[in-house]
C-alpha cells in the first residue's frame, strides 16, 4: 500500500527545498485495494491533499505538514497517523524511524482527538519540536 502512494506522489524540487504533495484520493484509493485486493485506481471521494515542505536535508528534520481534513477523518476511521508518517518519509527517499514515530504520535493525538472541522498544519524542526498550529 505504501509503495502505491510513494508512487502517485508529487514530488518537486526547489533549491534545497523538497515539496511533496500526496493527493487524499491517492491515499484512500490505496486503502480501498489493500482491503479489496484489488488494483490501485483512485477513490475520487476524497478532494483534499497531505503537503509537506521538507526545509533543506530530511535528516535535518525541518518541515511543514498540511493534513487535509478528510485525511484526518480517514486516518481516525482507520488508516493511522505512523503509517501516513511512514508513507511521508519513504516519499522524500530516506529513513527516519525514530523521528518519525514523535511525529506520528503528535499526528495521532491530533486524530484521537476527534472533532476534525479542518485541515490541520504541523511544524517540525530538528526532529524534537512538534508544534500543531
Amino acid at each position: 500500500m505504501n509503495q502505491m502512494i510513494v508512487d502517485h506522489a508529487i514530488i518537486k524540487q526547489s533549491g534545497s527545498d523538497t515539496d511533496i504533495t500526496i493527493m487524499d484520493s491517492t491515499i484512500a484509493g490505496a486503502y480501498d485495494s489493500a482491503l479489496s485486493d484489488r488494483p490501485f485506481s483512485e477513490n475520487r471521494s476524497y478532494s483534499g491533499k497531505t503537503h509537506i515542505k521538507f526545509h533543506g536535508a530530511l535528516k535535518k528534520g525541518n518541515m511543514d505538514i498540511y493534513i487535509g481534513k478528510d485525511m484526518l477523518t480517514l486516518m481516525h476511521a482507520g488508516l493511522g497517523a505512523k503509517g501516513l508518517v511512514m508513507i511521508i518519509v519513504k516519499a522524500a527517499g530516506d529513513d527516519y524511524i525514530g523521528a518519525a514515530k514523535s511525529l506520528a504520535s503528535a499526528i495521532q493525538q491530533t486524530v484521537k482527538a476527534g472533532n476534525v472541522k479542518t485541515g490541520v498544519h504541523f511544524t517540525i524542526r530538528h526532529w524534537t519540536s512538534i508544534k500543531k498550529s
